[in-house]
């Protein structure tokens, strides 16, 4: 008997269902949260994207929801729990600009916009096509397109384009390129252009080059920590302005999901 379907396809299909929330074995488990103490989420954001499709966390270990649009299966937008940590972050230096590096699809930056702050954001896929498209009407669904300004380019270069124009920072979201020494050459930009009350945040700090780049801040200065959360925030601040406490989901074995080491855990 013929077997329609190879190894790879079986592989493939039994990964889908079982990070899918309503079909997989995470079913009874897989959840939205929200530290508490933090101000959440509209409840019908996912309105602001017509394609977004619900899945299980990308981290197999952490029973938390995630989001990818269905025409780009396989990259996630960042999850509910850490959305609300940026928002919230983000709500701390409203009266001054933000940057965001890398937004794919543009839920962290509908989420970030949301908190009141202006907003550069810098990505190569925002000059056309499907998902420059899905930014935008996005933003304006949101009623946030008047506070972010969106560039079409790379990092670091436009960094240092956009800080060469006199644009300081209070807060960055970096969620770029991980491969390499590409983290350390983005926050090594942003610094030569952050305010002195600011805030950085990487995002997949579960990723070795991100989290040893994050960590670096602390040589230069800043207060670091990482948050558990399903791949991991990673937040560094100076000046007169602390971040809000998170609180990791109480519902996770963080321990067994070993994201950093015993010193770097939420206090």
């Amino acid at each position: 008997m013929r077997i329609p379907f190879g190894l790879q396809g079986w592989s493939r299909v039994l990964r889908l269902w079982t990070r899918h929330p309503l079909l997989g074995l995470g079913q009874l488990s897989a959840h939205d949260y929200c530290s508490p103490g933090l101000g959440d989420l509209p409840g019908d954001i996912e309105r602001y994207f017509p394609s977004v499709h619900q899945v299980m966390s990308f981290n197999p270990r952490v029973p938390h929801i995630s989001r990818e649009d269905k025409r780009q299966p396989g990259v996630g937008f960042v999850t509910w729990d850490e959305s609300t940590v940026l928002m919230n972050v983000a709500k701390r230096f409203s009266h001054g600009l933000g940057l965001e590096i890398g937004c794919w699809m543009g839920w962290s930056t509908v989420c970030l916009a949301l908190s009141d702050i202006h907003l550069d954001v810098i990505d190569p896929g925002l000059g056309s096509g499907m998902q420059a498209d899905t930014v935008r009407y996005a933003l304006q669904a949101a009623g946030v397109a008047e506070r972010v300004n969106l560039v079409k380019g790379l990092s670091p270069e436009d960094v240092h384009v956009l800080g060469q124009k006199g644009h300081r920072w209070t807060f960055c979201f970096i969620d770029g390129d991980h491969a390499g020494d590409a983290p350390r050459r983005d926050i090594s930009a942003v610094l030569n252009y952050c305010e002195p009350d600011c805030a950085i945040m990487c995002h997949d700090t579960i990723n070795e080059n991100v989290y040893e780049a994050m960590s670096n801040l602390a040589q230069c200065g800043w207060q670091v920590t990482f948050l558990q959360t399903a791949v991991g925030l990673g937040i560094a601040w100076r000046g007169k302005i602390d971040p809000p406490q998170h609180i990791a989901d109480p519902a996770v074995n963080w321990r067994a999901v070993g994201l950093y080491p015993d010193n770097c855990y939420d206090p």
